[in-house]
């Protein structure tokens, strides 16, 4: 079954990442969701292929590297998750993967980064996994997001690898009280995150 038309390349690692999925999904019949469940967005200006569920919303993103932001409760909810792109970098043109997990994976480095933007931000957990079968650093990380006055905690699960000189970073986030039980449906996400050849 074709989930995308055109590229065979493509429709072959959705349907891959698919299979993933419902091997996840089988070990947890909280989360007993089919392909007909998911909504798959492609990027045409960065290539990569991220799937969701069709009961989460496409929003529009606030920073310019974000490519896509998606919102459960069909836009109501308050869990999130996105896919940011750094455009190519000179910096990493000749740095591998795996190179580059081994430097980004400086914990205090890591959170002294984050906290440009996250003042209060704390990595509570941090390692290396993989995202599209490929390297990739993870960090959990909790931090009060504010506005106008408006304090709102977030524990934050975010994946970041490197691809051409890009680098990817998928994020999903929760309230503290909320996040381990929407864990199950982040890492279907996470799943059907594909990288582009």
């Amino acid at each position: 079954m074709s989930f995308i038309s055109g590229n065979r390349g493509y429709n072959v690692i959705v349907i891959l990442a698919f299979s993933a999925i419902f091997q996840l999904v089988a070990s947890n019949p909280t989360y007993a969701l089919t392909s007909k469940d998911f909504t798959v967005f492609r990027s045409k200006e960065d290539g990569f292929i991220f799937q969701y569920p069709k009961t989460w919303s496409k929003v529009p993103a606030t920073h310019s590297n974000t490519k896509i932001k998606i919102v459960s409760k069909n836009g109501n909810g308050g869990e999130d998750c996105s896919v940011n792109v750094q455009q190519y970098n000179q910096q990493f043109a000749n740095t591998s993967t795996k190179e580059f997990v081994r430097l980004i994976g400086n914990v205090e480095k890591y959170q002294a980064g984050i906290r440009k933007s996250m003042p209060d931000a704390v990595v509570v957990d941090s390692g290396t996994t993989s995202i599209s079968n490929q390297d990739a650093f993870y960090a959990a990380t909790t931090f009060t997001f504010k506005s106008v006055g408006v304090e709102i905690p977030f524990k934050m699960f975010t994946v970041v690898t490197l691809k051409k000189g890009r680098v990817y970073t998928v994020a999903c986030r929760a309230a503290p009280e909320d996040f381990d039980r929407n864990m199950p449906m982040f890492q279907l996400v996470f799943s059907g995150f594909v990288l582009p050849r």
